[in-house]
């Protein structure tokens, strides 16, 4: 899926955020907190709330519609969206595709 992203700086932006996240492990002794932890944390999860893997089309910013996902089922609603009047799709297009990519990852078992 990223390679399709064309954010050349996707993995730096991330590292940065999980970086965020294994900081908020304050419980265990420092040099050893790490991400499996600090996800469990409410800033920890705030951290990561809204990421875009692809900083050139932030999906709000493209689809004017809400968007829930069910996180136990990685089930993705746009609600109430006709693209002709809910997209922003850039000057000249004449199509348009979604991708997802749902994980998730155990990360006290990898």
């Amino acid at each position: 899926l990223m390679v399709d992203a064309k954010d050349s700086l996707v993995t730096s932006r991330l590292t940065r955020v999980m970086t965020l996240v294994k900081n908020e492990d304050a419980i265990s002794p420092r040099g050893e907190r790490n991400v499996a932890v600090g996800i469990t944390t409410p800033q920890g999860q705030l951290a990561l709330r809204g990421f875009n893997f692809n900083n050139r089309a932030i999906m709000s910013a493209v689809i004017l519609s809400d968007i829930t996902l069910d996180t136990a089922t990685g089930e993705i609603v746009i609600a109430d969206f006709t693209p002709a009047q809910r997209m922003h799709a850039p000057e000249g297009s004449t199509h348009v595709s979604l991708t997802s990519g749902f994980l998730n990852l155990d990360f006290n078992s990898g």
